[in-house]
């Protein structure tokens, strides 16, 4: 609600809706066409892609910041507490870069079970909007 009593409304945006894949990410498939997705799906979607992109990558693009710095700050060996405590810093920072998020409220990092190479990651996340959004990724240490 706003200060006159009538509900706020905040847009997150529309963008082309991206697949992710083993293979990486496309544009959804040719049978169904080019799709979009609105809303929470369209902040969750740019928040990973943000994730899955390092920092730097998109440079010659006019987007030095862009991205995150996941790659550096995953752990060579077992998973450590202080490694934990430098990913959750690192994709705190990277989640806040974008300014349709208001707030981290939690972020899980736990090694896949039977998968050494593998951790999982869960983020919550407050919009602007005021919705809450939840996080799901596994990645390659």
């Amino acid at each position: 609600m706003n200060t006159h009593g009538t509900e706020c409304r905040i847009d997150l945006g529309t963008d082309l809706r991206i697949v992710f894949s083993a293979d990486g990410v496309d544009l959804s498939g040719p049978e169904k066409g080019l799709e979009t997705v609105t809303g929470l799906e369209n902040l969750r979607q740019a928040l990973l892609l943000r994730l899955f992109t390092d920092q730097g990558e998109l440079s010659g693009i006019g987007h030095p910041g862009y991205g995150s710095r996941l790659s550096a700050c995953l752990p060579d060996g077992p998973l450590e507490e202080r490694d934990r405590e430098l990913l959750r810093r690192s994709l705190r920072r990277t989640l806040l870069q974008d300014d349709r998020v208001a707030e981290v409220r939690e972020i899980l990092i736990n090694p896949v079970p039977d998968q050494s190479k593998k951790l999982s990651i869960q983020a919550a996340v407050c919009a602007v909007s005021g919705n809450e959004l939840s996080l799901e990724v596994d990645i390659h240490a």
